[in-house]
């Protein structure tokens, strides 16, 4: 048995085989094969380079996200006063051009006053103008006087629109409509917060006539 298997191994036999035992060098390639299949299987691992990028980068994705909110949140844009949405004025069918038909409001949550009213669109076709009043920076609210530039049809409906800004640039735009009427809007409508009493100084001269 011992010779015969020196014999094939002196032959240059690739599968030497022992017939007392019944292994051999055949049982090797069948063993190689089972490894290499299993290690094709596993899926390859990434490497340790990009899970550390990954890491890296979260933290700061997760910061701008943040600062985009915060810069979302504080960048506040001026308001309009919702006593003035003017949705719908009446005004009357003989309402003299250059007469003031409302008067609009505005605040800005960041005091960024004074704020600047204007016509959105072509101010030469319109039928109104927009005038604003005297505000400083020390002021809580602006106003705006809307002005008649052109008689009104009447049944006829005018759709504009206005915009404020502060002085950091921020916008906010209201749309406006009006239309001629034989009815009118209230007085305290069209002019809100008004003052209800007039005050005299007194011991003051009046004006001749």
């Amino acid at each position: 048995m011992a010779a015969r298997k020196c014999q094939h191994i002196e032959q240059g036999s690739a599968d030497p085989y022992d017939e007392a035992t019944g292994a051999g060098a055949s049982a090797v390639p069948a063993l190689t094969w089972t490894w290499s299949a299993r290690t094709q299987s596993q899926p390859p691992t990434q490497p340790a380079s990009h899970s550390r990028l990954a890491t890296l980068l979260l933290p700061l994705f997760a910061a701008l996200t943040l600062l985009a909110c915060v810069r979302s949140v504080a960048g506040l844009d001026p308001k309009f006063d919702p006593s003035t949405s003017m949705r719908l004025v009446l005004v009357p069918t003989d309402a003299t051009v250059g007469s003031v038909i409302y008067r609009l409001r505005a605040t800005d949550d960041e005091f960024e006053y004074p704020l600047q009213f204007e016509l959105v669109g072509d101010a030469a076709s319109s039928t109104v103008q927009i005038e604003t009043l005297p505000c400083t920076k020390f002021n809580s609210i602006c106003q705006a006087n809307v002005i008649l530039t052109r008689r009104l049809e009447p049944g006829r409906y005018y759709d504009f629109q206005v915009s404020v800004k502060d002085t950091k640039g921020g916008m906010s735009v209201q749309s406006c409509s009006i239309t001629a009427t034989n009815f009118t809007t209230p007085h305290d409508l069209i002019f809100p917060h008004k003052a209800g009493i007039i005050m005299i100084v007194e011991f003051r001269t009046p004006a001749p006539l």
